[in-house]
Order: structure tokens, then C-alpha cells, then sequence
């Protein structure tokens, strides 16, 4: 049990971080301007992961299948309204059926 919560709060933790950045070669952030990643490498993939997945969550009216291949099959996610789904079906279900075409996220800086 432990071993799932710690891999369920990494993935919601490395989705806050996706969530919260954008791509740029000189990484510059009005935010985080005096940011310097200590491992540019991982920051690149993080902000391409991120850009991927908030794109197929924006457009998962058309890319469910994509967005469902970034959760692990055992995910844990607790929603504030509706506690703990372990189900990956519920939870990619839920999203077409309450965001897809309703809801889009982007990066407010």
C-alpha cells in the first residue's frame, strides 16, 4: 500500500510540475526567471510530457485513447468531490464524461 501512495503522490507531484511549466530553450519563465534547472535534460522531458498531456486532456473529445496511455494501470487518484478512484476506466470515463469539450486547462502565468 505504501509503495502505490508513494508512486501515486510522485505522478501527482510530476503532474503539478508539467502543469506548471512551458517549453523554451533558454528556459526563461516570467514566473521563474532566475530558474536554472540543475538537470536540463529531465526539465525538457518534463515540460514535453506536460505538453502532451494537457494537450490530449484539452482535446480528449478526440484524444481519450491518448490521454488514458499517460495513467498507470494500478493509479490511485483521489478526487476532492469524489474521494479515491483506483480504477483507470473510471477515472479516463469520468473525464470523458464530465471534461471533454467542457473544460480545457492552460498555463497562467
Amino acid at each position: 500500500m505504501m509503495k502505490t501512495l508513494f508512486k501515486t503522490a510522485l505522478i501527482c507531484i510530476i503532474l503539478f510540475l508539467l502543469w506548471s511549466c512551458t517549453s523554451s530553450k533558454e528556459y526563461y519563465y516570467p514566473i521563474t526567471k532566475n530558474y536554472k534547472p540543475d538537470d536540463p535534460k529531465l526539465y525538457e522531458t518534463i515540460v514535453v510530457l506536460d505538453s502532451l498531456f494537457f494537450n490530449a486532456y484539452n482535446t480528449c473529445e478526440v484524444n481519450l485513447e491518448k490521454y488514458g496511455n499517460f495513467y498507470a494501470d494500478d493509479i490511485e487518484f483521489y478526487h476532492d468531490n469524489g474521494g479515491i478512484m483506483t480504477s483507470k476506466k473510471a477515472i479516463i470515463e469520468g473525464t470523458q464524461k464530465n471534461i471533454c469539450g467542457k473544460v480545457t486547462r492552460e498555463l497562467v502565468i
